[in-house]
């Protein structure tokens, strides 16, 4: 109960509290973040550090906020190598100028006298806990790699499909995380709901003077202040375009085969199959059940059906079959030669996964191929990566856990890599 309250409610309560006291020091104590701010006793190193970090942190920030209200669209992202790149490096070199930026803080705070007058007890402890923060937060994202994915499918709460008409549900992580023993993750998160509810970044609220209407007390535009402008505005035009290219520009690793969508012998639809027709992936793909492979169904079994709706048109098998592509099915079970599909989904040899495993564990089949009911002609959905069946499995395990039960899917490398 203790660790659901601390893992589950205290973060959006500390949150709140974050929010309304940031607002009451802004409207009832103004001039105790105003009148007693250091910028007036030494403004030199204060540009440098708190530049540094202001600009940094905001960009981690918005990322943690991004990844916990759409977590399965940031693993839909990460699942390109290029896109997972771009996100983990921009990420970690923003958290890099964060770190500069607090110890340049704290260097200050340390090594002026003036500066020394005015600090606080309260002024080192946030100091020392934003600090750990970075640390801790730089610490994660390199050793748990990727860091954006082990976030989004292990530290927020996940969407859970929805049962007949009920609204989609978000399960929480509390129990995962809490059960485990102290790491690095929990290093990172445990002090940053105290962090947000002592109202130590109340301090803040200086960012509130944005919202004044232009000619109140901002400061008044300068030839310094518009080269800050430019330069800001630059580094946000840039990050920009960067997302725009990662989004447009079709960059593949090799091994990576998503899209790939070959023409077929057959035009066989699975949207007229699986999702018209409401056809069972196993009626097809026998032994997906029972082994390693889910194997390619032979023509007769295609014939069953399709020799019987010519029966009951009163057509006779290979006279007027309704379609060309039909009359290639019936011509091949004529000659007794196969089928030759073009292969699509194909895993490296060092890599063992049994369908069987999966199917039997009730992974449907759209969790790998995509939605298959609404392919015309069959694509590889994903990348197939590592990194995608540990965020599965880890998401599988948070489930399982929540509901009272053991982890099932194992994360190991020998589960894979015999």
């Amino acid at each position: 109960m203790l660790d659901k309250f601390l893992w589950v409610g205290f973060p959006y309560i500390a949150l709140a509290l974050a929010v309304v006291v940031s607002i009451l020091r802004f409207t009832w104590k103004p001039f105790s973040y105003s009148s007693l701010s250091s910028q007036f006793l030494e403004n030199k190193q204060l540009f440098w550090g708190s530049g540094l970090w202001h600009w940094g942190i905001l960009w981690v920030l918005t990322g943690h906020l991004v990844a916990f209200l759409i977590p399965r669209q940031i693993l839909a992202w990460n699942s390109a190598p290029f896109r997972l790149y771009l996100l983990e490096t921009s990420g970690l070199i923003m958290a890099l100028l964060a770190l500069v930026g607090v110890v340049a803080l704290m260097v200050r705070r340390g090594s002026s006298s003036r500066v020394k007058a005015v600090t606080t007890t309260m002024d080192w402890v946030l100091l020392c806990l934003l600090l750990l923060q970075v640390t801790t937060g730089i610490d994660t994202a390199l050793r748990y790699r990727w860091g954006s994915s082990w976030y989004a499918s292990n530290a927020v709460p996940l969407p859970v499909e929805p049962a007949a008409a009920e609204p989609p549900a978000r399960t929480h992580p509390a129990s995962a995380l809490a059960a485990q023993d102290p790491h690095p993750q929990r290093v990172h998160v445990d002090p940053a709901d105290p962090l947000h509810a002592s109202g130590a970044l109340s301090r803040g609220s200086h960012l509130l003077l944005l919202a004044q209407a232009p000619g109140g007390d901002l400061e008044p535009e300068g030839p310094q202040m518009r080269v800050r402008t430019a330069a800001l505005a630059g580094l946000v035009a840039f990050g920009a375009s960067l997302m725009i290219l990662a989004v447009s520009v079709d960059t593949k690793l090799l091994g990576d085969n998503s899209g790939y969508k070959p023409v077929q012998p057959i035009a066989y639809s699975h949207a007229l199959h699986a999702g018209e027709l409401k056809m069972d992936c196993l009626f097809c793909h026998t032994g997906a059940e029972q082994s390693r492979h889910a194997g390619i169904p032979p023509t007769s079994t295609c014939m069953k059906c399709h020799e019987a709706i010519l029966n009951k048109a009163g057509t006779k098998l290979g006279v007027s079959d309704p379609s060309p592509e039909i009359a290639k099915l019936t011509k091949a079970m004529k000659e007794g030669r196969p089928i030759e599909w073009v292969r699509i989904h194909r895993l490296p040899s060092h890599v063992d996964f049994p369908h069987s495993r999966h199917v039997n564990a009730g992974v449907a089949c759209q969790s790998c191929h995509g939605e298959i009911q609404g392919m015309e002609r069959v694509e590889q959905a994903l990348a197939l990566t590592m990194g995608e069946c540990l965020a599965c499995h880890r998401a599988e395990n948070q489930k399982l856990q929540l509901n009272g039960k053991l982890p099932a899917a194992p994360t190991d490398c020998g589960a894979c890599h015999h």
